[in-house]
């Protein structure tokens, strides 16, 4: 995990949370998901569209407590996405980099680009480390 300095996760208030390109409930982790069915609010879910082939089926994917914003692959994706997930006060944001290059290089992005605290998921501990420190 690593903590935003605005918009962090307050003891005793009722947290709003996103997911990033996640799919499904075996992409989050059983505490992030302890988490969401605490909350009043519905989960927040971004994803980058990278072609028409690579759209998930709605129902099958998300529950009806979602509100699933899609965002066209491009330069300002997630210069987009940071501005809709600080316009819906997002205070934790799960994102999992399972899959994606071995640089580090979408982990990179995601951090400096969003102004909210981030709960990593499907890097190894030393990736972490690595990324958290450069």
């Amino acid at each position: 995990m690593i903590a935003a300095e605005e918009h962090a996760l307050q003891p005793d208030t009722d947290g709003i949370f996103g997911v990033l390109n996640t799919t499904g409930n075996t992409s989050r982790t059983d505490f992030f998901d302890s988490l969401v069915k605490k909350t009043k609010h519905p989960l927040k879910s971004f994803k980058i569209n990278k072609g028409v082939s690579s759209l998930p089926k709605t129902e099958d994917t998300l529950d009806s407590r979602t509100v699933e914003y899609v965002f066209e692959a491009g330069v300002s994706a997630l210069d987009n996405i940071s501005k809709y997930a600080s316009k819906s006060r997002i205070n934790l944001m799960c994102f999992n980099d399972k899959g994606h290059d071995k640089t580090n290089k979408n982990i990179k992005n995601v951090i400096n680009k969003l102004n909210v605290s981030l709960l990593l998921r499907g890097i190894h501990k030393n990736d972490a480390t690595e990324v958290a420190f450069k």
